[in-house]
């Protein structure tokens, strides 16, 4: 290949990575800010303790767990009204409880491209797995918004809680 093309093709991809950053720029700024936000914010806030941290992950996992054995059991059985009852109570206590917590379990949830399509903004609202699991507004509507990824979706935010808890733990001792 002539010395000249090689040349030509390089100086193409560069201006491709180029224009790639350039066009990722503002988000990248926008993440950076929302991070420094956050952690100001971070650090006004007072701490939880261990123990408080810990009791709160207890709390949310019964709740969760709750959640999966709901999903598990409409999928297989179909939702009635006892399970849909028991469904938006569930439901309410994970969106109520979720949001506080999120920020220490998403360091241990692994991301799914399938889900982020590819690019993760945390910072864009999306709903991350655990939100993924209690999107319906009712018990049938989230059976049926099964996207095949539901079993990914449990056993991912699963081994979150679980390395969560592990960290706790370890903090603790």
């Amino acid at each position: 290949m002539n010395v000249f093309i090689q040349m030509q093709q390089a100086s193409g991809r560069a201006w491709t990575s180029v224009g790639s950053w350039l066009r990722r720029a503002p988000l990248a700024l926008k993440n950076a800010q929302l991070d420094s936000l956050a952690q100001r914010e971070r650090l006004d806030a007072t701490p939880l303790s261990i123990r408080d941290r810990q009791a709160d992950l207890a709390t949310f996992y019964a709740h969760y767990e709750e959640m999966v054995e709901l999903l598990c059991d409409a999928a297989q059985y179909g939702p009635n009204e006892k399970m849909s009852a028991r469904y938006d109570d569930t439901r309410k206590a994970i969106l109520r409880q979720y949001p506080p917590l999120r920020a220490e379990i998403e360091p241990f949830l692994e991301a799914d491209p399938l889900e982020t399509g590819g690019v993760m903004d945390l910072h864009a609202g999306q709903e991350d797995a655990f939100l993924r699991l209690c999107t319906g507004q009712t018990l049938e509507s989230q059976i049926l918004s099964d996207d095949g990824q539901m079993i990914s979706r449990l056993i991912r935010t699963r081994n979150a809680l679980t390395l969560y808890a592990e960290h706790l733990r370890k903090l603790a001792a």
